[in-house]
């Protein structure tokens, strides 16, 4: 199963969701992106704290404007949390 998790900058809520469903989805394919954000802009330190106390696991590096993501209709479920 693939699964794209969109929020609007791709910052906060779209990469701790995508956490979360990778730590108990462990098979599906999970990405997080944001209609306006900049890719490759820097994720805020305390989103990695907060799932860090979570016990999540963040696998982003930097952001990612939903616009780079190839395919947009090969999505089993696209999630938008905003």
């Amino acid at each position: 199963m693939r699964i794209l998790v969109v929020c609007r900058l791709n910052q906060a809520r779209s990469i701790i969701a995508a956490a979360f469903l990778r730590k108990h989805l462990p098979t599906a394919e999970i990405y997080s992106a944001g209609v306006q954000a900049v890719t490759g802009s820097i994720i805020p330190e305390v989103i990695y704290q907060i799932a860090q106390e979570w016990g999540l696991h963040i696998q982003e590096e930097s952001c990612l404007n939903a616009r780079d993501v190839e395919d947009i209709c090969g999505w089993d479920l696209i999630i938008c949390s905003d």
